[in-house]
């Protein structure tokens, strides 16, 4: 595989990925869920579904939680 094909590939599983992170935080803020709880499915769903490591998973996750309070999408003390 090329650099470039490699990077496409990795640039498509981050989009997935974060497809699947805003499904989640859409659920959440529907249901009232605490951000750790988003986080921990969104740690979930990396480790289950892209076969992550889970310090991956926590790095990539607490960067998603706080952009996302950071945009008030989330808030750290509730949804």
């Amino acid at each position: 595989m090329t650099h470039l094909e490699n990077s496409l590939s990795s640039e498509k599983k981050l989009n997935k990925i974060l497809e699947i992170f805003a499904i989640n935080a859409i659920i959440g803020i529907e249901k009232n869920m605490p951000v750790q709880e988003v986080a921990d499915l969104n740690k979930t769903s990396c480790i289950m579904f892209f076969n992550m490591n889970e310090v991956s998973a926590e790095f990539l996750v607490s960067k998603w939680v706080e952009k996302a309070c950071e945009l008030g999408v989330m808030k750290k003390t509730g949804n």
